[in-house]
């Protein structure tokens, strides 16, 4: 998985604000602002990533246990994939990557 192409992320006053570019902002029409947690994630995103490779990267940089990590990636994935931020692959198996 990883962002959708298409958007830029900028750091407005004290937050990041996924901004739409090109045919993406009639697509969203709106802008998506994410704390420091959803900034990290996101830029692990940019790239081809896991969920898994996610959880890892969380917990490490925030020292928090994989419990934890799982739960905040969680609802991160679930806010991007709302507001079709999200490019995810499925693979041979029927696991969505």
């Amino acid at each position: 998985m990883r962002i959708r192409q298409g958007f830029l992320l900028k750091k407005l006053a004290d937050e990041y604000t996924a901004i739409p570019y090109d045919e993406n902002y009639e697509n969203l029409g709106a802008m998506v602002s994410l704390n420091d947690t959803g900034a990290f994630l996101w830029h692990c995103l940019e790239e081809e990533t896991s969920f898994e490779d996610l959880v890892s990267a969380l917990a490490h940089e925030y020292a928090i246990d994989d419990a934890l990590a799982e739960d905040a990636v969680n609802a991160f994935l679930e806010e991007l994939r709302e507001h079709h931020l999200l490019e995810e692959t499925i693979d041979g198996k029927g696991n969505t990557q």
